[in-house]
């Protein structure tokens, strides 16, 4: 699913996997502290493969959207992945909000769903 944003609503694209067995993705709010994007959370012991995390922001005339994968293992996931330096400098000089998307696209041998979570990780500078 694609949303192309709007003057309002920065775009966004999602890819879920439509199933009746729920995900149970559940996370903390990630945090950007000395240059490092670290985030965590549960999910389904059942579950295979990823979370996706993503931060977005709009700095330089240009929306950045920055993804990092944190592996799943044993119902469970973590990221903590040090930004370069010119996507430190882009977040720091950014007019508006950073905000985050946690998504997991679905495991289909165990027809469990997608799910997505959405947090504000910093406010306007």
């Amino acid at each position: 699913m694609t949303y192309p944003g709007d003057p309002d609503t920065r775009p966004q694209t999602v890819r879920l996997r439509a199933a009746n067995v729920p995900a149970a993705l559940d996370a903390r709010r990630p945090t950007l502290t000395a240059g490092r994007l670290q985030a965590a959370g549960t999910i389904s012991r059942a579950a295979r493969g990823i979370v996706r995390v993503q931060i977005q922001y709009f700095s330089g005339g240009a929306t950045t959207t920055l993804e990092k994968a944190a592996t799943i293992s044993n119902g469970s996931w973590s990221l903590d992945s040090l930004l370069r330096p010119q996507e430190q400098a882009a977040i720091v000089q950014r007019q508006g909000t950073v905000h985050s998307y946690i998504l997991f696209t679905g495991f289909l041998p165990a027809r469990m769903r997608g799910e997505m979570r959405s947090y504000q990780v910093l406010g306007a500078p």
